[in-house]
């Protein structure tokens, strides 16, 4: 059986979150998204909240409350929608299908 492989971390504007996490469609036209929340993810490949232990900063302990898997602001590119608005980013594990 073949299972997925981790591909590494990508870090998706709000708009992108709430459109996979929230009660909504992602944003309400002031979020930021340049098209449709999750766009840019090519087909094959899937998304999981958050990063891997291994990624968070050093001093981070399992259990403990961290703040390494969100950025408060960031100009680069939402790596979900392709949105180039600054803005809040979240951390998202990127995998490969079989």
């Amino acid at each position: 059986m073949k299972t997925s492989v981790a591909i590494g971390t990508i870090w998706v504007c709000l708009c992108c979150l709430f459109a996979r996490e929230g009660d909504g469609d992602g944003c309400d036209g002031n979020g930021g998204c340049a098209g449709d929340p999750w766009a840019e993810i090519p087909d094959g490949y899937t998304v999981t909240l958050g990063m891997f232990r291994e990624e968070h900063a050093d001093g981070c302990k399992e259990g403990d409350e961290c703040d390494c898997e969100r950025r408060t602001f960031s100009w680069r590119p939402c790596e979900g929608c392709g949105s180039s608005l600054g803005g809040e980013r979240q951390a998202y594990t990127l995998w490969q299908e079989p």
